[in-house]
């Protein structure tokens, strides 16, 4: 009987220190997979990963710094290509904007034929 009850006792403490195990992991599991955590962790790793990216795309850019000024100014005229676009057309157009021919003609600062005038009084 009392070989049984020792067993029966190691056993009992064997179940309690793997239950003991089992609440730690479990607490480590529910701690790494809060939100907060997650979020936090996805932070890092983004970030991480940015950083590789710009370290990369330096690199890069220093072995051919060639190829880089013309992506960089092919990049240029795509963000800008509207108001060049613009610029490009009233050049070539021949027509004049009305400030322009005000200018010309001298009226500048006078109101435009037709404009409504404010009667100061």
């Amino acid at each position: 009987m009392k070989r049984e009850s020792r067993e029966i006792e190691r056993s009992r403490r064997a179940v309690e220190a793997a239950r003991h195990r089992f609440t730690g992991t479990l607490g480590e599991v529910q701690a790494r997979l809060a939100p907060d955590a997650l979020a936090q962790e996805a932070w890092r790793n983004a970030r991480e990963r940015g950083e590789q990216a710009a370290r990369d795309t330096l690199a890069a850019a220093r072995a051919r710094p060639a190829l880089s000024a013309t992506l960089a100014g092919l990049l240029l005229l795509y963000c800008a290509r509207r108001p060049l676009w613009w610029l490009a057309a009233r050049m070539f157009s021949g027509r004049r904007t009305v400030r322009e021919t005000r200018r010309e003609s001298g009226a500048v600062g006078q109101p435009a034929p037709g404009a409504a005038q404010e009667e100061t009084g």
